[in-house]
C-alpha cells in the first residue's frame, strides 16, 4: 500500500506528481525505481553526460626564431610570424597585443595581417591588415570566438609594419591569448 502522506492525491505533492504521471507515463515509472517523492535530474538537449571540462587559461605567442617578441629593427620592414603550438586544446576568446617603440619609429604602423589555427583563417580577409590596436590591452569589445586549436595544431599571428623603422629605431610587439583551455 503506498504511503499517503508522502505521496498521495489528498496533498499538493501528490496531486503534483499524480498530474505529472498522467502527461508523462515514463515519469510514474521513474518514480517508482528511484524512490517516492524524488524526482529524476533532467538530461538538458545537447548537453553531454561527461562534460569535458574548461579552465580560463592564457597562451603566448613566441617568434619562431628567437623565441621571443616581434621585433622591427634598423630598416628591417618584413613580416613577423608569431607562433605557438598548444599542447592541450586550446579556444581563444581574447587577443592582447601589446608594443613599445622607439622614439623615431612613432610613424610605423603596426598590422595583424593574418591569425590561422591550424589551416584556418580566423577572419574572413587575410589579405588587408588590422590594426593592433583593436587588440590592445585597454581596448573593448575585443572578445572574439576563435576556432579551437586542438593539440599539436599551430596558432600563427603574422604581423606587418607599415614603414620600416629608420637606422637605430626598433618596434617591439608581443601578444598572446586569453581563452578556455579544453581538458
Amino acid at each position: 500500500m503506498p504511503d499517503v502522506d508522502v505521496m498521495g492525491a489528498d496533498d499538493v505533492m501528490g496531486a503534483f506528481f499524480n498530474a505529472l504521471s498522467r502527461t508523462n507515463p515514463n515519469l510514474s515509472r521513474q518514480l517508482q525505481q528511484r524512490g517516492r517523492g524524488r524526482i529524476p535530474t533532467p538530461q538538458l538537449p545537447g548537453e553531454p553526460l561527461n562534460k569535458a571540462s574548461n579552465i580560463r587559461a592564457f597562451m603566448g605567442l613566441g617568434l619562431i626564431a628567437t623565441g621571443g617578441p616581434a621585433i622591427w629593427e634598423n630598416t628591417d620592414g618584413a613580416d613577423k610570424v608569431l607562433q605557438a603550438e598548444p599542447q592541450e586544446s586550446f579556444e581563444g576568446k581574447r587577443l592582447i597585443i601589446s608594443q613599445s617603440r622607439s622614439s623615431g619609429a612613432a610613424a610605423s604602423l603596426v598590422t595583424v595581417r593574418s591569425l590561422f589555427i591550424g589551416s584556418q583563417p580566423q577572419s574572413p580577409v587575410v589579405d588587408i591588415g588590422t590594426p593592433i590596436e583593436m587588440f590592445a590591452p585597454e581596448a573593448t569589445e575585443a572578445g572574439l570566438d576563435l576556432q579551437i586549436a586542438y593539440r599539436a595544431n599551430k596558432v600563427t599571428l603574422t604581423l606587418s609594419l607599415t614603414a620600416a623603422p629608420g637606422s637605430g629605431e626598433s618596434v617591439t610587439v608581443s601578444a598572446g591569448l586569453y581563452g578556455n583551455w579544453i581538458r
